[in-house]
């Protein structure tokens, strides 16, 4: 299939560790909400309450109970869940005993600027089971960048190559003992102008490489 087509298109540079070598893939970028970009918004690590926020289909349970227990004794940490809950996700079990842990229900593109005002961590931690979760890129990532926020995820994952890669987020591991000593630290040592920055640069990087996607579907209609 790839040889015989005009073009290969994927949606993640960490695909390329599975697909066929020797092969000249374009990369596309799924980006919404470049209406809400804003050149600046208020430090998120700042407020009283520290949120991280779930947004999208609501699933990796066992990561997400993992997390909460982390932070159980740390009041200033909320977990918000906004989207559709997966049959394999039981929130009654995680709320149980937890005034910390708020679901939300769906959403719409089109609500993303509210929710993620309210938002300090995007909460992007899937495993690192599978090449589901270790080589694509999710919305999340997008979402940090335009909407200026850190993001959460995991190591060994090529979402966490690019986060710690860009400084645009921190990626933890629940084998090692430091979870909650490393998130504090990052969270203690934020610099609010230098993370905006970095998101500017990425996110740059990325809509340039979307106009050349565009440019070869064009050539492809032509």
């Amino acid at each position: 299939m790839i040889q015989n087509s005009f073009k290969t298109i994927i949606s993640s540079e960490g695909f390329k560790k599975f697909l066929p070598k020797d092969v000249s893939y374009q990369l596309v970028h799924n980006i919404s909400n470049m209406g809400d970009r804003q050149i600046e918004y208020e430090n998120p690590l700042e407020k009283e309450n520290i949120v991280i926020g779930f947004v999208g289909n609501v699933r990796y349970e066992e990561e997400n109970i993992k997390l909460i227990k982390i932070f159980k004794e740390d009041k200033r940490f909320k977990f918000g869940y906004w989207g559709n809950v997966n049959s394999g996700f039981t929130p009654k079990e995680i709320i149980k005993n937890n005034e910390n842990v708020h679901f939300h229900g769906k959403f719409s593109n089109v609500d993303k600027p509210l929710i993620y005002n309210n938002v300090s961590f995007i909460n992007a931690i899937y495993g690192n089971d599978g090449l589901e979760v270790t080589t694509a890129l999710p919305n999340r990532l997008y979402d940090a960048l335009i909407f200026k926020k850190p993001i959460l995820t995991s190591k060994g994952t090529f979402l966490g190559e690019i986060v710690e890669k860009n400084g645009i987020g921190i990626a933890i591991d629940f084998n090692e003992n430091d979870v909650y000593e490393s998130i504090i630290l990052y969270v203690e040592n934020f610099n609010y102008i230098e993370f905006q920055k970095k998101c500017d640069s990425l996110l740059d990087i990325y809509l340039e490489e979307q106009h050349r996607f565009e440019q070869k579907i064009c050539s492809f209609i032509e």
